[in-house]
């Protein structure tokens, strides 16, 4: 409720205040009441807007993990929405930062990254981080708990896996036709689907390559966060595995058999490379994207 009231009033805002300002040693922001910029999280700079005292240049917004800056001046990930005034004002996630060995976000956003400062603009809180990933939060976070949860406790089961957790899978349909009508547990995007719906409420398909084409809320894989999917494949339309990204450079997957058809525990591991592709689905900080509940025939389930 609270989210919707901030998005509506920002949607306002950038109606009716569209006027950029700018002050020297700290940037560019946006000319609005005082009272709006607090509660975003601004500071406010009197003497460069015109109009009522309460109209003052507000700058030094955060939003989420990223800064409202002109997009013109942001290298990173450009998210809508989250900033008030002009569209050309907007959040810039992900800013590269001291010759791209890091980025920039939040202090408390850094994890177990190297805090590096007066790499990045706006205040002093706002760092660059290095060899670090973001500290899961929120929804973020819940689908990275649930995934962790399943850790060593369940094996790989061909079809197995739903939102309530693990299940009996089902034969496969192509060599090596393990048969895992029997075996309680999950396949890689059943693992995906059960993460998500714990974490967000969210019901994907029961299919990785239907996961990846129906995400509506995809960003670039170097910007991954914790709670994202991350895909695995060829090509983006020949996906064959999904796992969930938990941050420092790790995944958890449900990996698949061994050479006797014997279901390999679901993981915790470093992200492989190999067959990665460029595109993460971030399903926690947006509108329900995939409702559909209907398990996929055929291919890896």
């Amino acid at each position: 409720m609270m989210r919707a009231l901030l998005v509506t009033t920002l949607l306002v805002v950038a109606t009716l205040a569209t006027e950029l300002c700018s002050v020297p040693s700290v940037g560019v922001g946006v000319c609005i009441e005082t009272s709006l910029c607090s509660s975003l999280g601004g500071n406010s700079y009197s003497g460069h807007c015109p109009g009522a005292a309460s109209i003052q240049c507000c700058a030094n917004i955060i939003c989420g993990t990223g800064l409202c800056m002109q997009t013109s001046e942001c290298d990173g990930t450009i998210e809508t929405g989250l900033c008030p005034g002009p569209s050309t004002f907007a959040c810039c996630k992900g800013q590269p930062c001291d010759s791209g060995k890091g980025k920039c976000m939040p202090r408390t956003s850094c994890g177990n990254g190297t805090v590096v400062t007066g790499m990045c603009p706006g205040p002093s809180g706002y760092i660059c981080c290095e060899n670090g990933s973001p500290t899961p939060s929120g929804k973020g976070a819940k689908i990275v708990a649930a995934a962790r949860s399943m850790v060593g406790k369940y094996p790989y089961s061909w079809g197995g896996g739903n939102n309530n957790g693990a299940t009996k899978g089902t034969k496969q349909t192509s060599s090596p036709y393990c048969d895992d009508r029997n075996i309680v547990g999950f396949d890689c995007s059943g693992l995906a689907k059960y993460s998500v719906y714990q974490g967000t409420g969210h019901s994907l398909v029961h299919h990785a390559q239907t996961q990846y084409n129906d995400c509506t809320n995809k960003v670039a894989i170097g910007d991954r966060q914790p709670g994202d999917l991350v895909f695995f494949g060829n090509s983006a339309t020949t996906i064959h595995h999904v796992a969930i990204f938990v941050g420092s450079g790790k995944m958890v997957e449900a990996p698949g058999h061994d050479s006797q058809c014997h279901g390999i525990l679901v993981r915790e591991i470093t992200l492989r490379t190999s067959g990665l592709i460029n595109k993460a689905c971030r399903l926690w900080c947006s509108a329900s994207p995939i409702t559909r509940n209907r398990r996929h025939a055929g291919g890896e389930v």
